[in-house]
């Protein structure tokens, strides 16, 4: 069982409250939870759906550089004036059922979605765990499970029957469930969640996917019996993601093979993106944190071309670099730099030999004036410190 169960009484009757949850139509609702890919998953979803001139919200976390890119609809951001207008409006019941940031975003989230632009489609990612997140008090038909592995123990339980436990909590009454494959120790866990809410499942088969070795990233595609993609994203674990997207489409009752060409367009910051530095090489943002993360990371890397790789490596808390470095140890001639993310950023232990750098940006610096032209720069560990790095400067 969970370690904490804060409840969700608090953003049901702060729901309730403003007349939301009776505007909510569980058929358009969709929940996405997961360890690694609800975003990508999310995005992929969201972007297929707009393709097909749906109206469409998506509420996403966390944020890399302003709050308004948590609360999308149509694939813009919610404005800053919207969003202020709703905390203002919403300020007394927040006070009232004391809500978390999390829960009151949650909160603006549905008015934006349901009172307000009544979209024809809702897609909200879980922001931790599944039983116990605010987005949980949604009603939703359907349920997304992404790739399941070890993250935040602290509060989900040390075993991965612990942490499936807590995902598996968002399925709820007769449920469509989509997902990829889960460990074959997790899959009594499921059914019998899928018993108790008289649910349905659907499970996306291994994505099938080519590699173009390309320099200095290698470019995927994806396979599938509706034609061949390519992706805007790489990596094996992207493919997965999308293709689980994929599959959910079509069940909703779209046509894939109208809209394959939408998986070459997304742009997801921070999921192996470019970024924009004063460098004789590429420098890629990867915020990946979480040992899973990291081993998808290592599969691009494998398949990446470089002279060097460097590999600024900075973690938040209830995390230690000291775990990851291992995985990065097969990638043949690497340096790895420590640094620090400026939101619950950890200060690590350093190895001998291995330096750290308090400020992001002086580690950033230091790479580029060590790096030639055919090298490679991966900043990872934290999608916060991926944020500091798109906004240049420490908050």
């Amino acid at each position: 069982m969970p370690l904490i169960r804060p409840g969700l009484e608090k953003t049901r009757s702060a729901l309730m409250d403003a007349g939301i949850l009776d505007l909510v139509d569980p058929k358009k609702v969709i929940l996405i939870a997961g360890t690694n890919g609800k975003g990508t998953t999310a995005k992929t979803l969201e972007q297929l759906l707009l393709a097909t001139g749906e109206s469409v919200g998506l509420y996403t976390s966390p944020h890399l550089v302003d709050t308004t890119e948590r609360i999308r609809i149509g694939g813009k951001d919610i404005t800053q004036n919207a969003l202020a207008s709703l905390c203002d409006h919403y300020h007394p019941l927040i006070e009232k059922w004391d809500l978390s940031h999390f829960e009151a975003l949650t909160l603006f989230a549905a008015d934006y979605f349901f009172k307000q632009k009544k979209v024809n489609w809702s897609i909200f990612e879980v922001g931790l765990g599944g039983t116990w997140d605010a987005t949980n008090v949604l009603p939703h038909a359907y349920s997304v499970i992404t790739s399941l592995g070890f993250d935040h123990m602290h509060i989900l339980g040390n075993t991965l029957e612990e942490i499936a436990l807590n995902k598996f909590g968002i399925i709820q009454k007769n449920n469509l469930v989509f997902h990829s494959a889960f460990a074959q120790d997790l899959q009594p866990v499921f059914e019998n969640r899928l018993r108790e809410m008289r649910a349905k499942s659907s499970e996306a088969p291994p994505a099938q996917f080519a590699i173009l070795k390309a320099t200095p990233i290698p470019e995927y595609s994806l396979k599938t019996d509706w034609g061949t993609a390519p992706l805007a994203l790489p990596g094996a674990r992207a493919a997965q993601n999308m293709f689980l997207a994929l599959n959910v489409f079509k069940e909703l009752g779209f046509k894939p093979e109208k809209h394959l060409n939408v998986l070459g367009e997304i742009q997801w910051p921070a999921r192996m993106t470019k970024l924009e530095a004063a460098s004789p090489c590429p420098v890629y943002l990867s915020g990946d944190h979480n040992l899973q993360g990291i081993e998808s990371l290592v599969e691009i890397l494998q398949h990446s071309r470089f002279e060097k790789l460097f590999i600024i490596l900075g973690v938040s808390k209830n995390r230690t670099p000291l775990e990851f470095l291992p995985a990065f140890a097969e990638l043949g001639n690497i340096e790895i730099s420590l640094t620090k993310p400026a939101f619950q950023g950890v200060t690590p232990l350093v190895p001998p030999g291995m330096q750290f750098f308090e400020d992001p940006q002086l580690a950033l610096k230091a790479m580029t004036q060590k790096a030639q032209p055919n090298d490679l720069i991966v900043i990872t560990g934290s999608l916060y410190l991926c944020g500091d790095y798109l906004k240049g400067t420490r908050i």
